[in-house]
């Protein structure tokens, strides 16, 4: 008899905290006719996207996006292109080419966790040990085989010496940051948010001249997070944009920066969402950047939000 396999489920949920509702963008819905709708509409698009990378896809079915999108969460399709609308123009929502809406701000936001992952997890609450949870599972059609349970356990040993490779990294990086200290003061041990540095000094006297070929991808990304946001960057944050940097120039990172600095907002999410939206256009070097801006003022007219 053939043994049947369950197939394993992956559960999908948004990490949300007060900061999300501290974001400018979200803080300014209140004042919006509609605007506490538009929120609400919002993390359900989130939602309705992370099960497919971040990305809602349009299917064809129907006109357009919106109108598929409204069928799906059972709103009008007015609510859902105003609140496409306005979340384009933040930077947090993008159309593609085909139609289709990357959710930028839920790809910093999405956690995710197996069913079996969930099952252990609960079990080890209550006090009950693997070696027990072992023991059990043969006799549940629920509980995986025992070719899962290999697989499981070499995917735990993976994370254990990936999660001691990232701590001697950031070892490392903890002693790069005190010999780069001596040289130039960009990381700060008491680091006071409330200061605004570019009123202080200009970028050059904070991170020294020749500062985008001189620091390393860590130090460059720390002092444009301290100036230009007045925050200090996590683990995470370095590591995401240091993988855009292997892509695009140093110089675009920093007109992100600028762009998030002057529009005041310091999130990860919004810098990711700029920079993929100027890799969609090609721009990814200062030179095409700069040939973009000034077709892009050419064009400009009176666009203001449509409500």
């Amino acid at each position: 008899m053939t043994e049947k396999k369950t197939k394993t489920k992956i559960y999908f949920w948004l990490k949300v905290d007060k900061k999300f509702f501290d974001n400018i963008f979200i803080k300014r819905l209140k004042s919006i006719q509609g605007g506490y709708a538009m929120t609400v509409i919002y993390i359900r698009l989130m939602l309705e996207s992370l099960s497919s990378d971040c990305i809602l896809y349009y299917e064809g079915y129907f006109g357009n996006l919106a109108e598929e999108l409204a069928l799906k969460l059972d709103v009008s399709e007015d609510d859902i292109n105003q609140t496409l609308a306005y979340f384009t123009k933040c930077g947090l929502i993008q159309i593609d080419s085909d139609n289709n809406a990357y959710m930028a701000q839920a790809e910093a936001m999405v956690e995710q966790e197996t069913n079996w992952a969930s099952y252990k997890r609960s079990n080890r609450k209550i006090g009950q040990s693997p070696t027990k949870l072992e023991n059990v599972q043969p006799m549940s059609n629920s509980c995986p085989t025992e070719k899962e349970l290999k697989k499981e356990k070499e995917r735990e040993i993976k994370k254990e010496s990936k999660s001691k490779s990232e701590k001697e990294k950031e070892k490392d990086i903890e002693t790069e940051t005190t010999t780069s200290k001596q040289k130039k003061d960009i990381y700060i041990d008491s680091f006071d948010a409330t200061e605004d540095f570019s009123k202080i000094r200009n970028i050059e006297d904070f991170l020294g001249d020749d500062y985008l070929t001189n620091l390393n991808d860590d130090e460059l990304i720390t002092g444009f997070t301290q100036y230009y946001l007045s925050r200090v960057p996590d683990t995470y944050e370095l590591n995401t944009l240091k993988k855009r940097l292997k892509t695009i120039d140093r110089e675009i990172l920093q007109q992100a920066y600028k762009q998030a600095s002057m529009n005041g907002a310091d999130t990860l999410a919004y810098i990711v969402a700029t920079l993929k939206n100027w890799e969609e256009r090609n721009i990814n070097t200062l030179d095409v950047w700069n040939k973009h801006e000034l077709q892009r003022e050419q064009e400009k007219d009176d666009d203001d939000l449509p409500f």
